[in-house]
C-alpha cells in the first residue's frame, strides 16, 4: 500500500472512530468522569488559550516565507487548516456534546485542532524540507500545552475535547502536506 493511501486510510479510520464514540455511548458517563477536572469558568484562561492558539497558528509563517516554495507551502498549510476545520465542524454538529459551561458544540476543541494543525505542519516541514529551521518546533510545544490547559481551566472544554481536537489537527497538519507532496511528486 502506498504511503498516500495509508495516510488517507488512517485519517478516515480516525474520523470514523471519533464519530462512532460520539454516537455510541452518549456523553453522560464521560462527562461525569471528567467534570471534576474542569473548574468553573475563568475568562483569564479563555483569553490566554485564545492568544496561544493564534501564536501557534502563526508559527509556520516565517518558515513558509523563507521557503523556496513559499506559495506552495502556504497553500498546503491553508489546505491543512481547512481539512482540520471541516472535520472539527462536522464532529461538533454530530456529537451533540454540551460544554462544561452549558454551551453547545463542545467536542472537539477548535482551539486545540488549530494549534494541532500548526504543530503537525511544523513537524512535517521539519522532516521533509531541508531549508526549514526546527527552532519553531521548540516554541510550538509550549503553546500546545498552554492552549490545552487553558481550554480546560477556562471551563470551555473537557479534557477529551481538547485531546480529540489536537489529534484531528495534528493528523491534518501532517497528512495533508504528505498527501499533497505525494500527489505532486515532491
Amino acid at each position: 500500500m502506498s504511503s498516500l493511501k495509508a495516510n488517507k486510510l488512517m485519517l478516515l479510520v480516525l474520523l470514523l472512530m471519533i464519530t462512532a464514540a460520539a454516537h455510541g455511548t452518549g456523553w453522560q458517563r464521560l462527562d461525569a468522569l471528567e467534570s471534576p477536572l474542569v473548574p468553573s469558568s475563568s475568562p483569564g484562561f479563555d483569553r490566554l488559550s485564545t492568544v496561544s492558539v493564534y501564536g501557534s497558528l502563526l508559527l509556520p509563517v516565517p518558515g513558509i516565507l523563507s521557503s523556496e516554495n513559499r506559495l506552495y507551502d502556504a497553500g498546503v498549510y491553508t489546505a491543512a487548516l481547512g481539512v482540520s476545520y471541516g472535520i472539527k465542524e462536522y464532529l461538533k454538529h454530530v456529537s451533540g456534546r454540551i460544554r462544561p459551561d452549558g454551551e453547545i458544540h463542545s467536542f472537539p476543541s477548535g482551539h486545540a485542532a488549530g494549534a494541532g494543525t500548526a504543530l503537525g505542519f511544523l513537524v512535517y516541514l521539519n522532516r521533509h524540507r531541508e531549508d526549514f529551521s526546527p527552532g519553531y518546533l521548540y516554541a510550538a510545544v509550549p503553546l500546545q500545552g498552554i492552549t490545552a490547559v487553558g481550554r480546560v481551566l477556562s471551563g470551555s472544554h473537557y479534557p477529551t475535547d481538547v485531546l480529540a481536537g489536537f489529534i484531528i489537527g495534528a493528523a491534518a497538519g501532517y497528512l495533508v502536506p504528505a498527501a499533497t507532496d505525494a500527489l505532486f511528486g515532491r
